[in-house]
Order: structure tokens, then C-alpha cells, then sequence
């Protein structure tokens, strides 16, 4: 039985229509995990538009928390870094930080 089931999209509606998708598709399938919610990655600045927030709300799904673009994050993929070396006060850092407290992990 699945526990949980992340959903991971960008910031445009599309990303969260299709995410929306994603979770019907799972019920549908009888996945059905105890708890199914939404990261939304790469976002401008860290905050979400209305249309965007809209969307989710459209959709159903519990937005566990805002990834917001680092331009750091792109340079250590291309390095062949690991995330988990960004700095501490890095705000992608902070935020998946947040999210995994959320979810109790």
C-alpha cells in the first residue's frame, strides 16, 4: 500500500493540470495512497501566481509546498554536485526542508 504520493510539477498550469491528472489516474488504478499532495519546483522568486494557485485548487490537490528557482541549483547539476551540498541558507534548501517537515519524514 502507498503511504504517500508526491506529485512534483513546474509553476504553469499546465504542469498542475497534468499533475491533477496524474492523482485521478492513480485513484482510478486503486493506488490510492493515504495521502497525495503537490511540490511545485522552480518557481519565480518563491511565490505562486493566482492563476497557478487557482489550478490546484481546481484540480484537488494539497499543495505541500513552493521550490523556488536557484540559478545555484542549475550550476551544481551541471557540475555533477549534489543538492545536499547547496549551502545551508540556500532557499531551495530551506524549502524542501519545510516540505519534508510537513510531511513528517
Amino acid at each position: 500500500m502507498m503511504e504517500v504520493a508526491i506529485l512534483v510539477s513546474d509553476y504553469s498550469r499546465r504542469g498542475v493540470q497534468a499533475a491533477g491528472r496524474i492523482a485521478k489516474l492513480m485513484n482510478e488504478l486503486n493506488f490510492k495512497p493515504q495521502k497525495t499532495g503537490l511540490i511545485v519546483n522552480r518557481v519565480p522568486d518563491g511565490k505562486l501566481d493566482a492563476g497557478t494557485l487557482e489550478e490546484i485548487r481546481n484540480q484537488g490537490l494539497e499543495l505541500l509546498g513552493v521550490v523556488p528557482h536557484d540559478n545555484q541549483v542549475y550550476q551544481y547539476d551541471c557540475d555533477g554536485k549534489p543538492i545536499i551540498q547547496l549551502p545551508k541558507d540556500s532557499p531551495v534548501r530551506s524549502a524542501l526542508g519545510e516540505i519534508v517537515k510537513k510531511l513528517g519524514l
